[in-house]
């Protein structure tokens, strides 16, 4: 059971590592680079197939710009956890579009206080 529950922990932790990559627009090989190990250590990682230590985990948040609890299923949920998410989210936009999505967060969270 617990081997099971180790894998899927992997998986998520993997599927999570992809999606960022693929938003950064960074290929694996580009990925690995960064990494400084090879292309199949990406691939693994990223279907699961290894369970990353710690270290590697947060030079790998570091690589994607992003904090390691991103990576961690389970570990979102927190207003600190989902504030640094849309931070990341912003940083893909351009000035005037970041300030529109602000704008309309800070209009949401006023009306739901009421």
């Amino acid at each position: 059971m617990k081997d099971d529950y180790e894998r899927q922990i992997a998986r998520e932790v993997g599927a999570s590592i992809k999606a960022r990559r693929v938003e950064l627009g960074l290929s694996q090989d580009a990925l690995a680079e960064l990494l400084e190990v090879g292309p199949e250590a990406v691939s693994r990682m990223e279907r699961g197939a290894v369970s990353l230590t710690i270290p590697k985990l947060v030079e790998l948040a570091n690589a994607l710009k992003s904090p390691v609890e991103a990576f961690l299923p389970g570990a979102s949920g927190s207003v600190q956890s989902g504030a640094q998410q849309v931070g990341l989210m912003l940083q893909n936009l351009d000035k005037r579009d970041a300030k529109f999505v602000v704008e309309m967060v800070e209009r949401m969270t006023q009306h739901l206080k009421v």
